[in-house]
């Protein structure tokens, strides 16, 4: 028995068509392996820069996946009473603001600090984003 990779699966002719994963779902994959490396190839000026570890920067990219997932349940929360555009809004003034708070960071302490402002505003420009598509209607189908 030969085990391949899964890059070299062939899905045999009588296998339904939407049992195959979509050429779109396939190219993502690679996609979010180019992101990663975008933000890889500014790890040693930042090392330099920033006078850290690799720890430290890992801790900046991990706050952000950390601070994002669990900001975007109490955001819903706060955008059903608030208001989708209000949070949305608010969210994507902080996101950039932070931005360019993380720009200017001259100290890990900073990056870390605008980095989870990062995140917070990001995660409130997600939920106003989802949930304005979830009532968007494509060809009479609702997404």
């Amino acid at each position: 028995m030969t085990i391949r990779p899964a890059t070299s699966l062939r899905y045999p002719r009588h296998c339904p068509r939407h049992a195959r994963p979509a050429p779109a779902a396939r190219r993502r994959r690679g996609a979010g392996a180019r992101r990663r490396s975008v933000v890889t190839l500014a790890l040693p000026e930042l090392l330099e820069e920033l006078d850290t570890t690799v720890e430290g920067l890992a801790a900046a990219l991990a706050l952000y996946t950390a601070v994002l997932a669990g900001a975007l349940l109490p955001l819903e929360r706060a955008a059903a009473a608030l208001g989708l555009r209000a949070v949305g809004a608010a969210g994507f003034r902080l996101f950039a603001v932070a931005c360019l708070a993380c720009a200017q960071a001259g100290d890990l302490t900073g990056l870390l600090v605008a980095r989870g402002a990062q995140a917070l505003g990001g995660a409130a420009g997600l939920v106003a984003a989802f949930a304005l598509l979830a009532g968007v209607e494509l060809h009479g189908r609702r997404l």
